[in-house]
């Protein structure tokens, strides 16, 4: 335990060194900005681990962090270089907001090391959805019969219909080829 940490744990836990380390935390400016990892229980604890990384923010990003409750921002400099973020509307995959890099070889292994991953995600949901669809209907049929005891007839031959278009679409949407990765240069 380092006194960073012990000072968070036992005397101060608003303390944060980086509240001394500029002075006014600009919108239109970036920021490096070192963070303690940590890491949670099966409850609501987080515990601050003893290592930390170093993350290129936005100014009002980098504000969140050193405000938060969580408070594990150490140190806040801020960045006169270039940005670059991974970016393309059309595609689902990019949906989420990906993280700001300083260089576009940063942002291109980034990409590839998510896609990978997001890759495994995929072979797991196209293997349980074929499986599905071998699966004769009678059998799948007599498992949702007993899963769901008061569904009529009806009910029964639409929801069985709708899953196998599901898996159907799932499947098609799964043969896609990746997506070429668009670095957008920020600064």
């Amino acid at each position: 335990m380092n006194k960073t940490t012990a000072i968070r744990s036992f005397a101060n836990s608003g303390y944060t060194p980086a509240r001394k380390d500029v002075a006014r935390i600009l919108d239109s400016k970036y920021y490096l900005v070192t963070l303690q990892d940590y890491e949670t229980d099966q409850g609501d604890g987080h515990y601050l681990l003893n290592t930390q990384q170093t993350f290129v923010l936005s100014g009002h990003d980098a504000r969140q962090e050193r405000d938060s409750r969580m408070n594990r921002c150490n140190r806040i400099v801020e960045y006169i270089g270039p940005v670059y973020q991974l970016c393309n509307e059309k595609d689902p995959f990019y949906a989420r907001p990906f993280p700001l890099f300083t260089s576009q070889a940063a942002a291109l292994a980034h990409f590839d090391k998510t896609w990978a991953a997001h890759m495994i995600r995929r072979q797991h949901t196209a293997v349980r959805c074929q499986k599905q669809l071998d699966t004769p209907r009678t059998e799948r049929a007599a498992q949702t019969k007993a899963r769901y005891p008061l569904i009529t007839p009806e009910h029964l031959d639409e929801l069985l219909d709708q899953n196998e278009q599901d898996c159907k679409d799932t499947l098609a949407a799964y043969q896609k080829i990746k997506p070429v990765p668009n670095v957008k240069q920020l600064r």
